[in-house]
């Protein structure tokens, strides 16, 4: 944008591009085109799932502070 409108030699940090973005209530994420459907049995792969943790946390006595959970965050590499 600096160079269109001609203007040189301008550098901004991160904190000033943050202020920017929600001063103009632009953000950075992008809509998927794909809506995902739950699984008809996602009941029972939860159930499955939590039998699975259970069995191994028994097996190899873990923890509950070793167990995490994570989430899918999609990321494109050609995000500004």
């Amino acid at each position: 944008m600096a160079s269109e409108k001609k203007v040189m030699n301008f550098q901004a940090t991160n904190s000033w591009c943050t202020g920017f973005l929600r001063r103009k209530n632009f953000v950075l994420r992008q809509k998927t085109k794909i809506a995902q459907k739950l699984p008809e049995d996602l009941e029972e792969k939860v159930t499955h799932f939590h039998r699975f943790i259970i069995n191994h946390r028994r097996e190899f006595s873990y923890d509950l502070v070793h167990i995490g959970n994570m989430d899918e965050t999609p990321v494109w590499f050609d995000m500004p």
